[in-house]
């Protein structure tokens, strides 16, 4: 994930609206963390995905909006087609940790990490989003011929460029941003 800590502003990150900013005032950790302040604002980023992996969002956030806003996970196919994902609703006008897991079903191929907020009755602030894969599990009949022979895979942090500049709106049924 590039620029999870928002420490380069919003390098490396799709905005929805122009009207995302940085705050140097409300970090949790460094000297900048991402605010959204305006209804339907939010920010993304878009990955390569491989097939059966998992991926596990962290990061920390808090709100003093009452309205809905989230962080999440979305998996496409290769025409950017919405296949699956997972959220989580950031409550609380306190700092805390935020940590789902999503696995790229059959077909994906991109991974995108998001956050949002729909009100724009307060304020939404994020920081040190870190994206991780963990390998598919093998199946106990494969395991069986790999684990004397190879160590078990261990979680990689993922270190891809953004691809392009599309961003999906966090939606169940997310369509293409012009």
């Amino acid at each position: 994930l590039n620029n999870g800590d928002f420490e380069n502003n919003l390098s490396g990150w799709n905005t929805y609206t122009n009207t995302e900013s940085i705050s140097t005032t409300e970090a949790f950790s460094g000297d900048r963390a991402l605010q959204l302040s305006a209804a339907g604002s939010g920010i993304g980023q878009t990955l390569e995905a491989i097939e059966g992996e998992t991926y596990t969002l962290t990061g920390n956030a808090k709100t003093s909006s009452s309205g809905y806003s989230a962080v999440g996970i979305n998996f496409f196919d290769e025409n950017y087609d919405y296949l699956d994902g997972s959220s989580k609703r950031i409550i609380g006008n306190e700092w805390q940790a935020y940590q789902l897991e999503g696995s790229a079903v059959a077909g994906s191929r991109y991974v995108q990490i998001w956050a949002y907020i729909d009100d724009g009755n307060g304020d939404v602030f994020v920081d040190n989003l870190t994206l991780e894969a963990a390998p598919r599990k093998p199946s106990q009949r494969s395991q069986a011929k790999t684990l004397s022979s190879a160590p078990t895979p261990q979680p990689r942090e993922m270190t891809m460029q953004a691809l392009g500049s599309t961003f999906l709106m966090p939606t169940t049924q997310p369509s293409l941003a012009a």
